[in-house]
């Protein structure tokens, strides 16, 4: 058992340790859910992002966090484990059109994300 920032017990049906690592399971469990139930509205973002930015680079850190998730959530991917085999290939597409990875980048790709919209705003 752990204790959160207000000493109250941390009880985690994930076996999560802390506060902090029970929020990433959750962040974690939250994007793949949105790719893997809700793929039509996953893919308009994506592509809005590439839209308006005008390069599928734009997108990189959140594909990269998607394929984090999945890493972090020990959820093996493959067109055998993907929901469905058009998950699957949307994924390998994004990853190649982006420069994204199959592999865990080791970096907080959300940060990145909010970096990178922050950037924007200070250019635009």
């Amino acid at each position: 058992m752990s204790f959160d920032v207000n000493g109250k017990p941390h009880d985690c049906a994930h076996g999560c340790t802390s506060l902090a690592e029970h929020s990433e399971r959750l962040s974690a469990e939250a994007y793949v859910d949105r790719f893997e139930n809700h793929l039509e509205d996953y893919v308009g973002d994506v592509a809005s992002v590439i839209v308006l930015s005008g390069t599928a680079a734009a997108a990189k850190h959140s594909i990269q966090a998607l394929v984090n998730a999945y890493h972090d959530l020990g959820r093996k991917i493959s067109p055998l484990t993907a929901q469905t085999p058009a998950h699957f290939n949307i994924l390998q597409m994004f990853v190649l059109i982006t420069g994204a990875s199959l592999e865990h980048s080791g970096q907080n790709e959300g940060l990145k994300i909010l970096e990178q919209a922050g950037a924007g705003k200070a250019n635009g």
